[in-house]
């Protein structure tokens, strides 16, 4: 008598072998999005190396907020319109990433307003409304980086860090990451970077500490300057080393 696994794999073989529940895998055959292409002897679903192709597409899709008539279509569309599809919804959270980026951007923008005069006109706020009924009066769209503004501030930040010289300040500094950011020789260094940026580009370490925390709301600018100080997380270890600093002052 052949074992099941000549025919395929269980569904807690495949639970495990995906990382995909099996609830989940249970639910793609419920709602009949897929169905394992063979049934053990015992009456088992088995799935076939091609399911499992299949269910973790299926996932992939979920993840990326399709709704099941979507996943379902796609499973059936010639892959011509799977480039469609996937265009469009690529487009899609696109502009959902940008209204939250804007939003986290304008946020820390805010957060400094009591340590120093910082203008707002870097956005765009057309989108007013008197609509309070959601808690608050700007559409999702309401901020959007001025024609320029973003580009300019990421080419100030990657010609920063890449004219960063190893042994100065940030290369220092990024070494010293396996230290608390309050250690005295990380805020030494810290001392270093404000006094440079002060000289070269008149930037208060306030302003420093906001140029970091900004790095944050802009994605793929972080692993990238992380690359060019050779550490992943300098970045975000440095932004904790100017916080520790500033609240010194």
């Amino acid at each position: 008598m052949s074992s099941m696994k000549e025919f395929g794999k269980t569904i807690g073989e495949v639970a495990k072998l995906t990382g995909i529940p099996q609830r989940k895998l249970k639910y793609f055959t419920e709602r009949d999005i897929m169905r394992p292409s063979q049934k053990s002897e015992s009456g088992y679903w088995l799935y076939s190396e091609k399911d499992i192709q299949v269910v973790q597409t299926i996932s992939l899709l979920q993840n990326l907020g399709c709704s099941i008539q979507n996943i379902r279509d796609f499973l059936t569309a010639p892959f011509s319109r799977w480039q469609e599809d996937l265009e469009q919804q690529i487009h899609r959270l696109t502009k959902e990433k940008d209204g939250l980026e804007n939003r986290l951007f304008l946020a820390e923008f805010l957060r400094y307003l009591d340590h120093m005069q910082i203008s707002v006109d870097t956005f765009d706020i057309n989108d007013y409304s008197s609509n309070y009924s959601e808690g608050t009066a700007w559409g999702q769209d309401a901020f959007r980086w001025k024609t320029g503004k973003r580009d300019s501030l990421c080419r100030f930040l990657y010609e920063q860090f890449s004219e960063a010289a190893p042994g100065g300040p940030l290369h220092e500094l990024s070494a010293l990451a396996d230290r608390p950011p309050d250690d005295p020789a990380v805020q030494a260094q810290v001392r270093q970077l404000c006094a440079a940026l002060w000289l070269h580009h008149a930037l208060s370490p306030a302003h420093t500490l906001l140029m970091f925390r900004l790095i944050h709301t802009l994605s793929g600018m972080e692993p990238i300057l992380n690359a060019l100080l050779g550490r992943d997380g300098a970045v975000q270890f440095i932004t904790e080393a100017l916080q520790a600093y500033c609240m010194q002052l």
